[in-house]
């Protein structure tokens, strides 16, 4: 937004928005990492803060029992499942990879769509 309203004002402004975001972003982060450098006096119990572990509490104040993992058969299940996606995955990625290197280019084609109606 920034780049349209300075090139409206100065028409030879040398930056476009993509290359003042980038700018901003890497601002943003180096600001970012300095005060962090700069407030961090020792590291902070994270389970701690966000109430985890033997510091989880109910809403209540009465400390949470611990969590129950999942029956053994759903585990299983969860696994399988995550294995038969991964695998159609990797077998779908190989398909592409291989219509893409069979693929013939054509120089003639620039790109342009042409609109082939002859009432516009």
């Amino acid at each position: 937004m920034a780049a349209i309203v300075l090139r409206q004002v100065h028409p030879e402004f040398p930056l476009n928005g993509q290359i003042l975001a980038l700018v901003a972003t890497l601002a943003v982060i180096g600001f970012y990492v300095a005060v962090s450098l700069v407030t961090c006096r020792r590291p902070h119990d994270m389970d701690k803060l966000l109430h985890r572990g033997r510091y989880a509490l109910a809403e209540d104040g009465i400390p949470l029992p611990e969590v129950v993992k999942p029956p053994r058969t759903w585990q299983s299940l969860i696994g399988v499942i995550t294995i038969w996606f991964e695998w159609g995955g990797i077998r779908d990625l190989g398909r592409l990879f291989s219509r893409l290197g069979n693929k013939r280019g054509d120089s003639d084609d620039d790109g342009e769509m042409v609109k082939n109606d002859p009432n516009p």
